[in-house]
């Protein structure tokens, strides 16, 4: 029998605004893939539930308060070189979860993790590339809009 897998957890929050889609775009001296788009989220820290994670990533990362609903995607990934991780392959666990917030206003964004932001529409995803982690995602994001509306 094999050793478990050591993995680190990350997680993901689709936030809509109609049918477009909160997406942040990373700065270009982000270690992992710098100038891509994303969703916000990220590490889930010591001691953290998964919801918990959610609020505070999403939080950190716009200035929106959100309510946490159910996840919608879990996928598995290898963490980039050059990242944070030291141990080489080094697994991530991503959890992705519809989120919903009241805020109107546009995010705040921290000019060390993200350029810039767009409401991205189904239609408009090939201008907002994605890490390849992301793309099942992303698409399933708008999937379960189209069935929850």
């Amino acid at each position: 029998m094999g050793a478990n897998l050591h993995a680190g957890v990350c997680v993901g929050a689709a936030i809509f605004r109609g049918r477009r889609l909160l997406m942040l775009r990373r700065t270009t001296v982000d270690i992992a893939f710098p100038g891509w788009w994303d969703i916000p989220g990220g590490s889930v820290e010591a001691g953290e539930s998964l919801e918990e994670a959610v609020r505070r990533e999403v939080w950190e990362e716009t200035g929106f308060r959100v309510r946490v609903g159910s996840p919608y995607a879990v996928s598995t990934f290898e963490a980039p070189d050059g990242s944070r991780h030291r141990r080489r392959p080094f697994t991530i666990v991503a959890i992705q979860f519809r989120c919903f917030t009241r805020s109107e206003r546009e995010p705040r964004l921290d000019p060390r993790e993200h350029s810039e932001f767009a409401w991205v529409d189904r239609r408009d995803l090939a201008r907002h590339p994605v890490p390849p982690s992301l793309v099942r995602p992303v698409r399933a994001a708008y999937e379960i809009l189209r069935f929850r509306r």
